[in-house]
Order: C-alpha cells, then sequence, then structure tokens
C-alpha cells in the first residue's frame, strides 16, 4: 500500500487511517470514512448497516513470514515441493488428529508426551504396513 493512508469505498468516498488495533491477536490497520460522508449516500445500509456510525475497514497487517511465504509460493519449484509435502506429511496428520481422535496428550512433561508420540507414530506406521500388505497380497502378482 505504500505511503497512501486511506481506503476508497465503493461509493467514491474516503477512508482515512484512524489507527491500529489487535484483532484476535492479528495487528490490523482501521480506516475509517467521515459520518457527514455517509449520512446522504444511497449505500449507506448496505455500507454501514443500522448503526449510526460511519463506515469502517479493517485490513490485516501481514507478518513478513506471510509475506516470504507468498513470495515464495509464487515459483512453480516451491508449489511443486509443497504439493509433495501435502501427498507425504498432511495424511499423517489428518489420520492421527481426525481418524483416530488422538487431540490432547493425556500425559504430562516432555518424556511422557515423546512416549506417547512415539507410540501414535507406531500404531500409524504399523496401520500402514497393514494396509499396504494387504493389497499386496489380494492382488496377484
Amino acid at each position: 500500500m505504500g505511503q497512501q493512508e486511506a481506503l476508497v469505498c465503493p461509493e467514491g468516498q474516503r477512508l482515512e487511517w484512524v489507527g491500529n488495533r489487535k484483532h484476535h491477536g492479528i495487528e490490523c490497520r482501521r480506516y475509517q470514512a467521515k459520518e457527514a460522508d455517509c449520512l446522504g449516500c444511497e449505500a449507506r445500509n448496505r455500507c454501514c448497516g443500522k448503526r449510526n456510525r460511519a463506515r469502517s475497514v479493517e485490513r490485516a497487517i501481514e507478518p513478513e513470514t506471510v509475506q516470504s511465504l507468498a513470495q515464495r509460493m509464487s515459483e512453480p519449484a516451491a508449489r511443486a515441493l509443497y504439493k509433495r509435502r501435502k501427498e507425504v506429511a498432511e495424511w499423517p496428520h489428518l489420520w492421527i488428529k481426525s481418524l483416530r481422535g488422538f487431540q490432547r496428550f493425556p500425559v504430562r512433561g516432555i518424556y511422557k508426551v515423546g512416549l506417547e508420540g512415539l507410540w501414535v507414530a507406531l500404531a500409524y506406521n504399523v496401520e500402514q504396513l497393514m494396509r499396504v500388505r494387504r493389497t499386496a497380497i489380494a492382488i496377484p502378482t
């Protein structure tokens, strides 16, 4: 957005930057039109609702990490790498959390949590091994 500190609403009115605020832990820039500009506007009910205030808009400020990811993902090689990651890593995560219902660790302490995670990973690997063996036996070669 650069140095510009304003937005323009669909009816052509200028919304000035009035400040920043955190919303659910995300830094947002807040823009607001002058109340006098919105009073005579035909689209006031659609824009402002039944409130007596002027139109306001919030835009999230993306952290540098999100911007760098977006820049990386614009390259075909990075998209291919993330596609491969999705195929390899996301399925076990889905299996553990959704299909087997493992949402939280029932134990405390880094050692016990590590052991619990190891057992979950082992259970996943054994189930995959059994699935592969079933299909290998079912298909005659």
